[in-house]
């Protein structure tokens, strides 16, 4: 940008306050040919005075080297120089000046030349930031924290930089001399002082002498790329060349933007304590009218603001005692009355604007002015309704099972102290034991086990008379405590106990309990001793039914997994049916054979613990559910374990994954630890699976299925079982 300024016009640099500029003009001979006031002043002297002398005059002896010097540096090179020295003031006494120069030539080639100076008496420091030497740029403002800088504006670009910057944004005086503006501030700060220029730059051409300084706060991009608040204060100035120069100091102010923003946050953060703090509050004029309540108050009565504003506290919040129903005493009217503060009592609560009670305690505390005077009443509510609640379900679980709502052993222990009087006998003790709860927990999980607790627990409570203390004893016994109760009484109880449960199934599985019964007649027995008996009792009916129930819940899984899943039926068939002609073809007895067509039946029972939509997927499994499928041995190991008679066919159906090379599931089995019908199964399985349509899986011939078998000897197939399955099920001659 050019821009023209009468000669005459002289500028007025700042560093914290104004400092006075002066100009002064010379030939080639060194005569000062104009000098304006400011100059004189500085000089203690009059411009006529000062016009025509040579300059040496009024320069220091010890410091005319430096100024030769530089003036002649400033002949060789046209460029500016800026320098410190010393002048000779009319009365004699020494004037600190640092000066900047500038050569213009005439029309002969001869350069006049310009100088501009300021007293560096009483901030030396901060004015050595008009140009920079290379010998004096090390030390301007060393000891101020601010960057101090000088912006060329006809030049575009910098021309000083004070050391700071190095300190502040991580570049070194050089470097930074490198940059543009731009480049050393973030896109909206340098919009900012772009707007700012475009804006004021006419002001300082009309008129210079007026000085103006202009404050802003901007981010400034460090050397790292991290960006830092900045305060820059700047103005506007003429060099002696008259080209527009912006000072400027830079300060840093990320730590007070930091604090501006905490106290922000702070504010904010009371005001929401107040808005949307949890406990109601409710303020009040000298006169008991609501004049504030914040969200927590409303929603607590169930007014809107506007419901109660203007309103009497006692007409719209009605305090009572929940236990006794009276009215409490309004706590606002006492503390305007008493002018102390109100705590309310235990069992306090309010009624709500539907009618509604809530548990809740509050205080009342006044509101003083500066006089002591009160102005109003604050009212703190908190809803303990929850709380209640609360205390109300530990009170509960203390004495009830949380899984039924039946009693439990504790209250049990509790209260049959206190019912074992003579005035009840006789006293009849039903124990019973869910059938098969293990079992269930361990194939359909444990949320099918706690049903199966919550129905059985269910048809109990219902079975027994208001009177009789049911009781969870533990995690499958239930205690039935029947006073007043003879044992044939006790024994049609416990019929019409079983008989709900007949007919009722968890996953097809029947729901079933095994119970024991005995009976206090003499109020000499002991209570304990009855327990025990009906115990015994109990473990005694389990342990005959327990072979019965395994046998009937197997059969029931095998019916259910079969019925839901058809292909799995003709899976099992025709994997029993190759299981029975290897076991034949390898000369194993005839009982053995039966069992492993049993085996060969079952080996995959497991899978009806498995959840369906994983076993149907069309695509492949993700790693969890590989994962899932891979239980489907151990559960049918567990399943068929539930009868004492097939336990070798669990073991069987457990280790038909195994491999004879060590590299199986679940156990990692050594071939010579894998049960034979389980090694039978594996081949009879996989041969069945290559081999017969599926909706996912691409079918094999049979000699493509025997290539593969015969691939897999040694390493998961056992070898000479492989073979008679080959050769003497399959009847596969290799052509000779």
């Amino acid at each position: 940008m050019n821009c023209f300024i009468d000669e005459q016009s002289t500028a007025c640099f700042d560093l914290n306050d104004l400092i006075p500029v002066g100009h002064i003009t010379m030939d080639p001979q060194g005569i000062i040919v104009e000098v304006d006031m400011v100059a004189a002043h500085l000089i203690g002297s009059h411009c006529d005075t000062l016009v025509n002398m040579p300059i040496a005059k009024i320069i220091s002896f010890e410091d005319l080297d430096i100024f030769y010097h530089h003036l002649w540096k400033l002949y060789e090179t046209g460029n500016f120089h800026c320098f410190e020295l010393c002048m000779i003031k009319s009365d004699g006494t020494n004037l600190f000046i640092f000066m900047q120069a500038a050569a213009a030539p005439d029309s002969v080639g001869a350069s006049t030349v310009h100088i501009s100076f300021f007293e560096t008496n009483t901030q030396k420091e901060a004015l050595r930031v008009l140009r920079a030497s290379e010998e004096k740029n090390r030390i301007i403002a060393e000891n101020n924290p601010d960057i101090i800088w000088i912006y060329n504006m006809n030049q575009k670009r910098y021309i000083f930089f004070s050391s700071q910057i190095q300190n502040l944004l991580g570049y070194t005086v050089e470097e930074a001399l490198t940059l543009s503006m731009e480049s050393l501030m973030t896109p909206d700060s340098y919009t900012i002082l772009s707007e700012q220029f475009s804006k004021t730059l006419g002001h300082f051409v009309i008129d210079p002498e007026t000085p103006r300084k202009y404050v802003n706060e901007i981010k400034q991009t460090c050397k790292n790329g991290k960006n830092i608040w900045v305060e820059v204060v700047t103005q506007y100035q003429f060099n002696p060349l008259h080209e527009i120069e912006v000072f400027g100091t830079t300060r840093k102010i990320t730590e007070q933007k930091e604090a501006e923003y905490k106290l922000m946050k702070e504010r904010e953060l009371v005001r929401n304590m107040l808005l949307f703090l949890p406990s109601g509050i409710i303020l009040t004029d000298d006169l008991g009218i609501v004049t504030f309540v914040n969200s927590a108050a409303e929603h607590l009565s169930g007014y809107g603001i506007n419901e109660v504003n203007g309103k009497e506290y006692d007409k719209i919040f009605e305090s009572f005692n929940l236990l006794t129903k009276e009215k409490q005493p309004n706590p606002v009217r006492y503390v305007l009355e008493t002018g102390k503060c109100f705590s309310s009592v235990q069992n306090s609560g309010l009624i709500r604007k539907d009618g509604t009670e809530i548990h809740c305690e509050y205080t009342a505390s006044p509101i003083p002015a500066n006089d002591g005077k009160i102005t109003g009443v604050v009212v703190a509510v908190r809803d303990l309704t929850k709380e209640y609640e609360l205390e109300t379900e530990i009170a509960f679980s203390d004495c009830h099972d949380i899984l039924t709502g039946l009693f439990n052993r504790r209250f049990w222990d509790q209260e049959i102290k206190r019912m074992d009087t003579a005035d009840d006998l006789p006293i009849s003790i039903i124990m019973g034991d869910i059938n098969s709860l293990k079992q269930v927990n361990d194939v359909f999980g444990r949320e099918k086990g706690d049903e199966l607790i919550i129905r059985i627990a269910g048809i109990i409570e219902s079975s027994c008379r208001p009177e009789d203390l049911v009781t969870r004893w533990g995690g499958d016994e239930f205690m039935i405590f029947l006073p007043k109760t003879s044992v044939s009484e006790a024994g049609r109880i416990m019929e019409r106990i079983l008989a709900n449960c007949s007919g009722t199934q968890i996953n097809a599985i029947p729901v079933g309990i095994a119970f024991g019964m005995d009976t206090k007649t003499e109020a000499s027995e002991i209570l304990s001793d009855v327990i025990r008996k009906a115990e015994d009792s109990m473990y005694i009916v389990k342990a005959k039914e327990y072979e019965r129930n395994g046998t009937e819940i197997i059969d029931t899984i095998a019916h259910r997994h079969f019925e839901n899943d058809p292909y799995e039926k003709q899976h099992a068939k025709r994997v029993s049916t190759l299981c029975t002609k290897i076991a034949q073809a390898i000369g194993l007895p005839e009982k053995e054979v039966e069992k492993i067509s049993m085996e060969g039946l079952l080996h995959d029972i497991g899978k009806a613990g498995i959840n369906k939509t994983i076993l149907q997927k069309p695509g492949s499994l993700t790693q969890e559910e590989r994962k899932a499928v891979s239980l489907h041995s151990e559960i049918g190991y567990k399943i068929v374990g539930l009868s004492q008679n097939m336990i070798d066919i669990g073991n069987a159906i457990r280790a038909h994954h195994e491999r004879v090379d060590g590299k199986g599931y679940p156990n990692g089995m050594q071939s010579t630890d894998i049960p034979v019908g389980a090694k039978i199964i594996s081949i009879a399985d996989s041969y069945d699976t290559m081999t017969c349509q599926t909706l996912y899986r691409k079918i094999m011939s049979k000699d493509e299925a025997i290539v593969e078998i015969r691939r897999n000897e040694g390493t998961q197939f056992d070898p000479e079982i492989a073979e008679a399955f080959i050769e003497k099920v399959l009847q596969f001659r290799v052509p000779g």
